[in-house]
């Protein structure tokens, strides 16, 4: 009998055999194994593109095998970052918002995985927030050349799927608007009665 989804992670600093016996055992066992790359604190580490790279080349014939990093990276780079913030740690993406854009980008194509949303929300599940502060889409679109969703009536449409994720996910939210000094000055107040300065 095999498994349906299976998971295997590590930092893979450096991949060896021992690895390499598991996720071919582990492949063997299910219909679908999820490789994940973890970021490692290790004094000697190996660029994380450097593994990414090793884990796709190995796994690049295994057609059940894929090898995740943007979700979990995020969620190692906010616990990173956590250790060393003072009061405040302010993050503009975590794993519903890179499931919002994975959403706008694949939905409706071949790459799209059907289990991305299901990861995405058991990662959200570990987050604690104090403060949730969602930015409105009413300032001027300003094209950086990476974002393709500037047409005022596909912003409102992707900005109801945008709250409809987080509704899904129980995720209480503080909706801020007006213009960038606007924003600055009432993000400015939210997390000075947070910390109460």
């Amino acid at each position: 009998m095999k498994y349906k989804i299976d998971m295997y992670g590590g930092a893979f600093n450096p991949l060896h055999l021992g690895h390499v016996n598991n996720i071919i055992t582990a492949s063997n066992q299910c219909e679908k194994l999820y490789v994940v790359l973890s970021v490692t604190n290790a004094p000697n580490k190996i660029d994380h593109r450097e593994r990414l790279m090793w884990l796709r080349n190995l796994t690049s014939d295994m057609e059940n095998v894929e090898v995740f990093e943007i979700l979990f990276k995020h969620k190692q780079l906010e616990k990173d970052a956590m250790r060393n913030a003072n009061k405040v740690l302010i993050i503009d993406t975590d794993a519903l918002i890179t499931l919002y854009y994975y959403q706008l980008g694949f939905e409706n194509t071949p790459d799209f995985n059907p289990n991305f949303p299901q990861i995405a929300e058991c990662i959200s599940a570990l987050n604690n927030y104090d403060l949730y502060i969602f930015l409105e889409p009413d300032v001027k679109w300003v094209q950086d050349g990476t974002r393709t969703y500037g047409d005022n009536e596909v912003r409102k449409a992707n900005n109801q799927k945008l709250k409809q994720i987080l509704q899904k996910n129980n995720i209480a939210y503080v909706s801020i608007s007006g213009d960038y000094s606007e924003r600055y000055e009432k993000n400015k107040e939210l997390i000075k009665s947070l910390i109460q300065v």
